[in-house]
């Protein structure tokens, strides 16, 4: 899911470098949370956040204490709502565990920035080509 988020201009898996990576190594440490969506028993989508601080801080860093956000869903189940599902439940869990906030990094192009703006994330810094979203979730 991760080489399909970083691929989503080209409809297709991207390769996996060490600057996309992190996104998912050693995935299951504390404070990582994330979620899959299953249709007909096949997976077509995934959301997950985790904190990436320090060195290895991410494209969408706000803070030490913000997770960031990562969202992938399959070319065939977009545009049906599955990645909104996804991004509401995250919302949810981030709540319920007490978190400030989640951030995420986009281009601008990304028809998944419509999905953020409209769920109330907000571009608070750009980088290069690709915009860091906040949202508040207390």
């Amino acid at each position: 899911m991760l080489r399909l988020a970083a691929g989503w201009r080209e409809r297709a898996p991207a390769a996996l470098t060490a600057g996309i990576e992190k996104y998912v190594r050693g995935y299951g440490r504390s404070g990582d949370h994330g979620i899959i969506a299953i249709v007909s028993e096949v997976p077509v989508g995934a959301a997950w956040y985790r904190y990436l601080t320090g060195a290895i801080s991410g494209y969408g860093y706000v803070a030490d204490n913000i997770p960031e956000l990562s969202l992938a869903v399959q070319p065939h189940a977009r545009r049906m709502g599955v990645g909104t599902g996804l991004v509401v439940r995250l919302l949810a869990d981030a709540a319920t565990q007490r978190l400030p906030g989640l951030s995420l990094s986009v281009e601008p192009d990304n028809p998944a920035r419509r999905v953020y703006e409209r769920l109330g994330f907000e571009s608070v810094a750009q980088a290069g080509a690709a915009w860091t979203m906040f949202r508040a979730t207390l």
